[in-house]
């Protein structure tokens, strides 16, 4: 997971990742300051963050941090489930898939890196929610739906690969 703070940019390592799972973590963290619009890049320090060995300086932007938390769910489910249970006030209103289907572009339209030069009504951080899903399957050799699946790093490269970052 990776966590920009602006001066600095943390990523956060499960302590069951593996070393490539790691090394593309910290290369992604390092291409998304290359390729921020503010123009940060070289000078803003990455730094990597392990899994029970969160220092202050990344717990504090965090309210309700648990240091414990790992010893008593051991894995991401059982944080889902209890992220659910004790917020039971706290329920989706609206459905990502009732929603109102999105305008579609092809991918020539969305491949620009000037968020003014796209059309009005896409979000530059979203773009490939507008690629028609016969096109979005031929541009990612997937569905939508499994590229949603997808951890967050990886539907970035993805999108870096083929224009739409």
């Amino acid at each position: 997971m990776l966590l920009d703070a602006w001066r600095v940019v943390f990523v956060w390592v499960g302590a069951q990742s593996r070393r490539e799972e790691r090394e593309l973590a910290e290369r992604t963290a390092l291409e998304y300051l290359a390729t921020d619009p503010a123009g940060r890049g070289a000078d803003t320090p990455v730094v990597r963050v392990r899994q029970a060995g969160e220092p202050p300086t990344f717990t504090g932007f965090f309210g309700a941090w648990d240091d414990a938390l790992w010893e008593s769910e051991p894995d991401w489910e059982a944080v889902r489930r209890s992220v659910a249970t004790d917020n039971r006030g706290v329920r989706q209103v609206l459905a990502a898939s009732s929603a109102q289907p999105l305008p579609t572009y092809p991918l020539a339209a969305l491949n620009v890196r000037e968020p003014d030069r796209l059309p009005a009504d896409v979000d530059p951080a979203v773009k490939e929610r507008h690629l028609a899903p016969e096109e979005f399957q031929q541009v990612f050799g997937m569905t939508p739906e499994a590229f949603g699946a997808l951890p967050a790093w990886k539907r970035q490269q993805l999108k870096k690969q083929v224009g739409l970052f």
